[in-house]
């Protein structure tokens, strides 16, 4: 039997939640794109939905660059404001 990993990720809606804190910041597509050093299309892919055929799950050199940024990356992996967001 395969072990099971249980993640404190809420991956079900991470594009969602990475759209809500790009807009809360103030910033479009291209600005975040260009920020966190991606191209636009690939920040259109991450805020995608997760069953969606084009979604791609953020790396973590981009969770870092976007949450130095002020995105509260806690919130988009897990559905929970982080500490310093409330």
């Amino acid at each position: 039997m395969q072990p099971i990993f249980l993640l404190p990720f809420e991956l079900n809606c991470v594009g969602e939640r990475l759209a809500q804190e790009r807009d809360a910041c103030g910033l479009s597509q291209a600005a975040l794109a260009a920020a966190a050093d991606v191209s636009r299309y690939t920040q259109i892919k991450y805020e995608k939905p997760i069953g969606d055929k084009d979604h791609t799950f953020p790396s973590l050199t981009y969770i870092n660059r976007v949450h130095s940024l002020g995105l509260d990356m806690h919130y988009v992996l897990t559905g929970k404001k982080g500490p310093s967001h409330k």
